[in-house]
């Protein structure tokens, strides 16, 4: 640094008297005979990004030392910005500190995502600043939440003899929060083999492009309770295509805005909804 002005050591060297082997400090020099000498009023700035060095991606306190030495020192801030962009000034310290190096901790507001030290450089060429050590606190990430527990499925009531017997309680499966996860689960079931699918009460299931394929023998059982789900085939097409001898049960499961050829649609009961080619099955339950 300049003579009198700026550190001669970093914080842990103790200061202009201590021993400056091998110590780093940040240091704005205000004097020098280079091209690129700064100017009055020229910002010096150090900033951190919590949303990549932090897991919960905000800080919530932080430490670090400063030097302020020099006739010309000006002021040295520190600047969170929130998580919605805003940026307030949380600490500053203003004019000519002495030769030592001293030290600061403070907390920042709920939800600082990052922060700025800022520093404009002073009238004269004495007016260096440095910060060393500096030490971020991350704020603690928010706990997972718990996995969604679906109540298990009231019985099937009683029917008379003479009528297709009900089928078995169908055990509870993997759970589709969206339509992407829908097609995926359905995709992965190998010819001639079963799914079994939860979908979230209350929830509205988009179609998001074309309708779902269930063919080469699979067996689909998508299921839901309470109020159940709705599938939105968004008046594009049918929700589901099933064929090849395939089977689609659906429990307290709504169908709705369907827009299938006439020739391609369901019994009367879900014109437009559901294509099911001869040879297939799909059943409504509740």
């Amino acid at each position: 640094p300049t003579i009198r002005t700026g550190p001669v050591g970093g914080a842990n060297a103790g200061g202009i008297n201590g021993d400056t082997a091998n110590e780093k400090y940040y240091h704005v020099e205000a004097g020098t005979s280079s091209s690129t000498r700064p100017v009055a009023g020229d910002l010096f700035t150090l900033s951190y990004d919590a949303t990549i060095g932090c897991v919960s991606g905000a800080i919530e306190r932080l430490s670090f030392y400063f030097h302020l030495y020099g006739d010309g020192i000006t002021e040295l801030r520190l600047v969170n910005v929130l998580d919605d962009g805003t940026t307030g000034t949380v600490w500053r310290q203003a004019g000519e500190q002495g030769e030592l190096w001293h030290f600061v901790t403070t907390g920042l507001p709920a939800g600082s995502t990052g922060l700025i030290f800022e520093y404009y450089r002073g009238k004269s060429q004495l007016s260096d600043a440095a910060i060393d050590d500096v030490t971020i606190y991350c704020a603690r990430a928010p706990p997972s939440p718990p996995p969604l527990q679906l109540p298990a499925l009231p019985p099937k009531p009683e029917v008379p003899a003479h009528t297709r017997p009900p089928r078995p309680p169908v055990p509870p499966g993997p759970v589709a929060a969206t339509t992407a996860q829908l097609r995926a689960a359905i995709a992965m079931v190998p010819p001639g083999g079963e799914l079994i699918l939860q979908l979230l009460p209350g929830v509205r299931y988009p179609l998001n492009g074309s309708q779902i394929e269930i063919g080469n023998a699979r067996s689909v059982h998508i299921q839901s309770v309470g109020v159940g789900a709705t599938l939105d085939a968004q008046h594009r097409s049918c929700f589901f295509h099933v064929n090849s001898h395939s089977h689609l049960e659906l429990r307290a499961v709504h169908l709705a805005n369907g827009q299938c050829h006439p020739q391609q649609s369901a019994s009367g009961r879900l014109p437009g909804v559901l294509n099911v080619a001869q040879g297939s099955h799909c059943a409504m339950i509740n």
